[in-house]
C-alpha cells in the first residue's frame, strides 16, 4: 500500500439540494484514509444544509461553512484558506468524483512531487444524451484555452501560497486565472493519466457563453497572447458556439457527434 498524501476536497454550493448528495457520496466512497472535505456554502435556502449536515455528523473529515459569499472565486478562496491538505481539488455541487480517483492522484503526486495533478474528465450531457471522454490536452494549450477541466486538477497548497487567491473579479473563469498564473509561475504540471471526475455540462460558463467567452480572452492576453491572437481565438470560439447551439436546437447534434466522435464516447463506466 502506497503512503497516503493528505488531500482536501472542496465543494461550494448554494441551493444545491438536488444535486448535493451525489457529490458527497462519490468523495466519501474514495476509502481515501487521509481526506478532508469542506463545504463551503453560500447560506443556501433548500435544503442543501439539511442534507449537508447529515453527513457531516457521521464523517468527522467533513467541515461545513456556510454564509453568504461574494461569488464563486470568494466561495472557492474561503475554501482553500481553510484547508490543510498538502494536495487541494475543487468538485462542484453537482459533479462527482471517479471512481479511484484520489488514489490516482496521490500515486502521481508521489511519483512526480507536482504542484498541479491533472487527469481526463467524464462530461455528461444530459440534454443531448451523451457521456464524453474528454481526455487533458496538452498544457502549453494553457495560454490559449483551459486545457482539462477544473475538477480534474489538484492543486499543492504550497503553490495558492505562492501565486495567491482566485481573482474575485472573473465571475466564470477564475479558474483558468488560476492554472495560468501556475504555469506563468513556473510550476511543475503532470499528467495522472486516468480520469479523474465527472463533470455535469450545464454549470454556470454554459448558462453565459458570452461572459465566458470575453473573461477567457481576457485571461489569454493577460497571460501571452497578442491582441491579434485573441481577436482571433474569440472569433473562432463564437461561431463554434453558435454552431453547437443551432445543431442542437435543430436536433442534430448528439447524430452527428455520435457520428464523428464515437471513440470519445462512454458506454461502459458506471456512474
Amino acid at each position: 500500500m502506497s503512503e497516503h498524501t493528505k488531500i482536501t476536497i472542496i465543494t461550494v454550493s448554494y441551493n444545491s439540494g438536488q444535486t448535493i448528495e451525489n457529490t458527497i457520496k462519490s468523495i466519501l466512497a474514495q476509502g481515501y484514509d487521509a481526506l478532508e472535505y469542506i463545504i463551503v456554502d453560500g447560506d443556501s435556502t433548500d435544503g442543501t444544509l439539511k442534507i449537508v449536515k447529515k453527513y457531516a455528523l457521521h464523517h468527522a473529515c467533513i467541515k461545513v461553512l456556510s454564509e453568504p459569499d461574494d461569488g464563486i472565486a470568494d466561495a472557492f478562496n474561503k475554501g482553500v484558506n481553510l484547508a490543510t491538505g498538502e494536495l487541494i481539488g475543487i468538485i462542484n455541487s453537482d459533479d462527482q468524483l471517479a471512481d479511484g480517483a484520489l488514489e490516482l492522484v496521490n500515486n502521481c503526486y508521489l511519483t512526480t512531487n507536482a504542484d498541479v495533478i491533472y487527469g481526463d474528465t467524464i462530461v455528461i450531457d444530459k440534454e443531448n444524451e451523451l457521456k464524453i471522454l474528454k481526455k487533458a490536452g496538452v498544457i502549453k494549450r494553457i495560454k490559449y484555452e483551459m486545457p482539462f477541466i477544473h475538477q480534474s486538477c489538484f492543486i499543492k497548497r504550497t503553490a495558492y501560497e505562492m501565486v495567491g487567491e482566485y481573482d474575485k473579479k472573473y465571475k466564470i473563469c477564475m479558474d483558468y486565472d488560476m492554472l495560468a498564473r501556475l504555469y506563468q509561475n513556473n510550476c511543475h504540471f503532470a499528467n495522472a493519466n486516468g480520469i479523474i471526475s465527472i463533470f455535469n455540462y450545464g454549470g454556470t460558463s454554459c448558462e453565459h457563453p458570452i461572459r465566458t467567452v470575453n473573461e477567457d480572452m481576457e485571461i489569454a492576453a493577460k497571460y501571452g497572447l497578442s491582441r491579434r491572437e485573441v481577436f482571433k481565438y474569440k472569433l473562432e470560439t463564437i461561431f463554434r458556439n453558435i454552431c453547437k447551439l443551432i445543431l442542437v436546437r435543430l436536433g442534430m447534434w448528439r447524430p452527428l457527434y455520435k457520428q464523428l466522435k464515437k471513440k470519445d464516447l462512454i458506454t461502459e463506466y458506471n456512474f
